[in-house]
């Protein structure tokens, strides 16, 4: 399965780069920075799921079936725009911190814990943008593409009602997933992002098995292990004098980026 997954990037990429052979004008850099948002529904209960408390490990059952976990993303890019202003291809790396997680409950004992698993997600795109004319110009432009993932530091993170201290434990490395591709669909606005990334697997096996003594259990067969939305917004500065000098918000992002103040 990850052949053919490398085999469509690799089809993708050479389409895109051919698709504009002789008409490229523009090219230049830029950066993305944003807030990403999971809204995540568990599966189903989970019975190996206890909420090891004071009072001893407690059956936890969902306080609510939606959960909201925020992260961010940094991007670097590099464009390149037509000559006739109506499409380009961008690439670049992007490092993200994206989770997701359950809020649980115990009512017997009145006790509650939230449980997040994060990891740290570093991409590659290759993504087409297109519009109706002039998104040199203007910088407005529809987004479509592909984006291919390496994941690291993948970790369970938990709060509780009982206790004022974060418990924070490493994914087992056999459950962890390395690497995934992912779907991206959005649309720009000046300096301004909106996009939504699709990844095919998760960042964590829901397959993964241990062996305790009450014996073999599936820990993470709650979670989904393909199907993960995350929401994006943010900012995309384009690192060019030329068009800079079109927003002066941008152009102070710019000049503070340079370190200079003129």
């Amino acid at each position: 399965m990850k052949n053919i997954y490398i085999s469509v990037l690799f089809i993708f990429f050479y389409s895109s780069i051919f698709a504009q052979a002789g008409l490229k004008e523009y090219r230049y850099f830029g950066i993305k920075a944003g807030l990403t948002s999971n809204f995540s529904i568990p599966k189903y209960n989970n019975i190996n799921l206890l909420l090891k408390s004071e009072y001893g490990d407690l059956q936890k059952e969902y306080k609510s079936k939606i959960t909201y976990s925020p992260g961010a993303m940094f991007e670097i890019i590099y464009n390149f725009d037509s000559k006739n202003n109506k499409r380009g291809f961008v690439t670049g790396i992007s490092v993200e911190n994206i989770g997701y997680g359950f809020n649980y409950i115990n009512e017997k004992m009145d006790v509650s814990a939230k449980e997040n698993y994060r990891a740290v997600c570093v991409g590659i795109p290759f993504v087409i943008k297109y519009g109706t004319s002039n998104i040199y110009k203007n910088q407005s432009y529809f987004t479509l593409g592909l984006q291919y993932n390496f994941y690291f530091m993948q970790q369970t993170i938990q709060t509780s009602s009982w206790s004022s201290q974060m418990y924070i434990g490493n994914i087992p490395k056999e459950a962890a997933t390395l690497s995934s591709l992912s779907l991206i669909a959005g649309i720009n606005y000046k300096i301004y992002f909106f996009r939504i990334h699709y990844f095919t697997n998760n960042f964590i096996n829901n397959k993964y098995t241990t062996v305790i003594p009450e014996g073999t259990i599936t820990p993470y067969k709650h979670i989904n292990g393909s199907n993960n939305i995350y929401l994006t917004a943010g900012i995309n500065i384009p690192l060019t004098r030329w068009l800079t000098t079109r927003s002066w918000t941008a152009e102070k992002i710019r000049r503070a980026l340079k370190g200079s103040k003129y």
